[in-house]
């Protein structure tokens, strides 16, 4: 039977799929594996550090940006930061309170080095109050505008911790992983608010990012492969 030139393309769309299916696969299984040797304190205390070069800090707003900026503080006081290349401050197109909060710290960190903040404005996947099919068009803007955001910048950590803001940002940095164009490591805090329920995006993230951090014992007690190190704020 003669093979058409559709059947041909079928067919290499097809494979490219399983290809792509096997490496997301494979990476997945890898990060749960590194994940289990974290929680057991293989490398706790110089995982992050030793990684945290270009960093892509994702912020939401009110609460979630409070926390976030606590725990930057306490990171960049550790770490070295004449060592850090890039810092890139993600914010919601329609939060200017976590853009000037970000820049206070950063003045207040960061003077002595030199070092230009990134300031990146991405529209939200959904507002507050959003009809649900008007919602699809500004997801899918959302999601194209973070692609463009981790290919330019290629962080090699993204730290969040709730923010809807997030889950676009994370997910082009695992498809840009699976594919070999970044090597970015995903750290997500739970919120402190948190105690025995995870927020929709720690839901979603839980089985997929690199280092998963609680802040109170019920949820390391559901979720094994999560770290607990008490209240990081």
């Amino acid at each position: 039977m003669e093979i058409g030139w559709v059947d041909m393309v079928l067919l290499m769309m097809s494979l490219v799929f399983c290809l792509f299916g096997i490496r997301m696969w494979k990476m997945l299984i890898s990060i749960r594996a590194r994940r289990r040797r974290v929680c057991a304190g293989a490398v706790v205390g110089t995982y992050g550090q030793a990684r945290a070069r270009r960093m892509m800090v994702v912020l939401g707003s009110g609460g979630h940006t409070a926390e976030m900026l606590d725990i930057l503080e306490e990171f960049l006081r550790m770490d070295s930061a004449s060592e850090i290349e890039l810092i890139a401050y993600v914010v919601a197109a329609t939060d200017g309170h976590s853009e000037r909060k970000a820049l206070e710290l950063h003045a207040q960190l960061l003077t002595d080095i030199h070092l230009v903040p990134t300031i990146h404005r991405t529209p939200r996947a959904r507002e507050v109050g959003q009809s649900y099919l008007s919602s699809v068009v500004s997801t899918l803007i959302a999601f194209s505008h973070a692609w463009i955001l981790v290919l330019r910048d290629r962080p090699t950590v993204i730290v969040c911790n709730g923010p809807g803001t997030c889950i676009p940002i994370t997910a082009a940095a695992l498809i840009f992983n699976a594919i070999g164009i970044t090597d970015a490591h995903i750290v997500y805090v739970e919120s402190v608010a948190r105690v025995k329920t995870l927020s929709l995006s720690g839901k979603i993230l839980y089985p997929i990012c690199h280092r998963f951090l609680v802040q109170w014992t019920p949820l390391k007690q559901v979720y094994p492969l999560a770290e607990f190190y008490g209240r990081l704020v």
